[in-house]
């Protein structure tokens, strides 16, 4: 998994560390600055400067065990642990915002607040499968039955008490989701068919409209920055121009099937793209379309 913050570019590895790196495009090779040892990551977030891991831990007796964990970033760059939590039930799912990490589970979402261990608890009876947060609203996607899936707005002012202000139905099955100012992103579709990057429009109360749709092949990682909604695709990377969001265009794609890319993330800032591929490297891309 990738997160990107200013200047520096984090992925985990192994997958039992988090590393930080300079973001310089121009370098084949990115010099590292910090590491930090985990267990087993599973999911990544970053809020404001400050970096939330979700990582799973297996004790020689028992169970094992799933751990959110705030890093909070030190005065010279550096992360530090203020805090790590057990959670029960994960699926290792997270989001964040400026004031709360939320972490998906197979019954609710957990709520921590950032400035402390202060946490809460808001059940959801079909789970909580994709989490994404903007501002004072959480989005969650929840599988309801086969190919029944829905998607959740909360605000998330009070969180002790979470209350629901919107649903949508999603075709089949959510992917991914992201969001900008103004709307929400989502990959949807079938397991094995073609999938669709729809766009929502996001009301100041909280209620969504769907604005438009684009067919893209198998994708399943989303990253909106900008004007572009980087799709990484079966293979490939493609570039979607959302400037009229009511009519996407797609205006690029790269096509990486020399690289193994399972179980990776993307990553955008300024047209460059970063790729977390199986092989453990991260590959870096320029966008043209970008002025």
């Amino acid at each position: 998994m990738l997160a990107l913050i200013d200047e520096t570019l984090y992925a985990t590895s192994n997958p039992s560390e988090v590393q930080s790196f300079h973001s310089k495009p121009e370098d084949k090779t990115l010099p590292a600055v910090q590491t930090l040892n985990f267990k087993g990551v599973r999911a990544m977030c970053q809020s404001d400067s400050d970096i939330v891991v979700a990582d799973e831990r297996f004790p020689s007796k028992g169970p094992r065990i799933s751990v959110t964990t705030l890093l909070e970033k030190q005065p010279d760059g550096t992360f530090k642990e203020k805090w790590s939590q057990k959670v029960d039930k994960s699926n290792r799912e997270l989001a964040c915002n400026k004031n709360y990490v939320f972490t998906a589970a197979e019954d609710g979402i957990h709520i921590f607040k950032k400035s402390g261990a202060q946490r809460f608890f808001h059940p959801i009876k079909t789970g909580a499968d994709i989490l994404s947060a903007h501002d004072d609203h959480l989005y969650v996607v929840t599988d309801t039955g086969p190919k029944e899936t829905l998607l959740l707005v909360f605000d998330t002012k009070d969180p002790q008490h979470l209350k629901k202000i919107a649903q949508t139905e999603i075709d089949q099955k959510a992917f991914a989701l992201d969001t900008d100012t103004r709307h929400l992103y989502i990959l949807e579709g079938s397991i094995w068919g073609d999938r669709e990057l729809s766009i929502l429009d996001r009301s100041a109360s909280g209620g969504l409209k769907r604005l438009s749709s684009i067919k893209i092949k198998q994708a399943d990682r989303l990253k909106i920055e900008g004007k572009r909604a980087y799709v990484q695709g079966f293979m490939q990377v493609n570039s979607v121009d959302i400037s009229n969001p009511k009519n996407p265009k797609l205006v690029g794609t790269v096509d990486l099937s020399a690289i193994p890319l399972s179980a990776s993330d993307i990553e955008a800032k300024n047209g460059i793209i970063y790729i977390a591929a199986e092989d453990g490297g991260v590959y870096i891309l320029k966008d043209k379309s970008v002025n």
